[in-house]
């Protein structure tokens, strides 16, 4: 996220209009009201992982486990199927576009790619918690089309196929580019610390998901 400010920011494609941002207004409030809107995204995102990655994905991979569909095929299903339904949910979002509903559903194999290969919900969580501060609480984009109380208060100029406009960053193509960076370096990060970019035993193993 930070690359996608910097790199606007190099081209001129963001004014920084104002600091300590409360609904558009500076308010001497602002600790209160970002506080606020930290804890919320904080949560809403832990509850996104958790419905989406810890219940539905987990749920799936092991309950497409049966004839000729092996573990690993039933995680892809379940990949899949979690990621359409974490778009859909994004997809009636204010500024909502095809483009916007098409990369979160990519964020979708992102986060769930950060589950499957680690067997843990915390690289997803962590990912989705650090990605909404970012976005909207220190860089003042939109997130999912909703501004909200921000450390900086900006104005974008750039086309909005590329900056993703108001619906924020998810909606442009340096969103889908950072979003398959993500996937990337998901992928490599396992490698490195299991030595394995294999899915992880804990949701290949239908035992084990059982447990």
């Amino acid at each position: 996220m930070t690359a996608i400010f910097v790199f606007q920011l190099a081209l001129g494609w963001i004014t920084i209009r104002d600091v300590f941002v409360v609904g558009g207004v500076p308010q001497w409030t602002f600790p209160y009201w970002f506080l606020l809107s930290v804890s919320s995204y904080l949560v809403g995102s832990v509850i996104e992982e958790l419905l989406h990655r810890g219940f539905l994905l987990t749920n799936l991979a092991e309950g497409f486990q049966v004839g000729p569909v092996d573990a690993r095929g039933a995680v892809v299903i379940g990949i899949v199927l979690t990621s359409g339904v974490f778009a859909l949910a994004h997809a009636t979002a204010p500024n909502a576009t095809a483009i916007s509903t098409a990369s979160i559903a990519l964020a979708g194999v992102f986060l769930g790619f950060g589950y499957v290969l680690t067997g843990e919900l915390e690289l997803p969580i962590g990912v989705h918690i650090a990605w909404n501060f970012f976005e909207g609480n220190l860089y003042g984009f939109p997130i999912s089309g909703s501004t909200t109380t921000s450390i900086l208060a900006i104005d974008q100029h750039g086309p909005d196929i590329v900056t993703g406009g108001a619906f924020g960053p998810e909606a442009g193509l340096l969103g889908v580019a950072a979003i398959l960076l993500g996937i990337l370096v998901t992928v490599a990060w396992a490698r490195y610390h299991r030595r394995s970019s294999g899915i992880h035993p804990a949701v290949r193993n239908r035992n084990a998901l059982r447990r």
